[in-house]
């Protein structure tokens, strides 16, 4: 994940794991050494945030692949929450919650900004900008709103 000395970093050395031919992996918080304890019976949530994935074939320190990937999955889970939350109908809505709608819209759009610099722009300074300002706006929306 973000290896950058402002951000967090969850994964010291690499996690590898070997895949075969016609592999079926699901990667969690067991998989990637995140969570060591009750495995079998739960799970972690993986964090939000940067992960560098890098996949290769022998020799591997010459013939690889690597990308990143923002992770924004419980951060679009409050997104979603707020969004259960306004009083909609099937109608020009009323001006709280037409605002509230913009809020919401424009949040959604640095979320999405910020995934498009991370993993097609390869800039994830700027992409963890983004995405820790949309988190910062989300937060104050929820304060605001509900």
């Amino acid at each position: 994940m973000w290896n950058s000395s402002n951000y967090f970093t969850w994964f010291n050395e690499p996690v590898n794991i070997e895949v075969l031919p016609g592999f079926n992996l699901i990667l969690n918080a067991c998989t990637l050494g995140i969570q060591s304890s009750n495995c079998g019976t739960t799970s972690q949530r993986l964090p939000d945030g940067i992960y560098t994935i890098r996949y290769s074939v022998s020799p591997n320190d010459k013939v690889y692949v690597e990308y990143q990937y923002l992770r924004v999955c419980q951060t679009l889970n409050k997104y979603f929450n707020f969004l259960c939350k306004l009083e909609m109908a099937a109608c020009e809505p009323q001006a709280d919650v037409k605002a509230d709608l913009e809020e919401l819209r424009m949040i959604r759009s640095f979320i999405d900004a910020a995934k498009v610099k991370v993993e097609y722009c390869s800039s994830p300074q700027q992409g963890m900008d983004l995405f820790l300002y949309a988190q910062s706006r989300l937060q104050k929306f929820g304060k605001d709103c509900c």
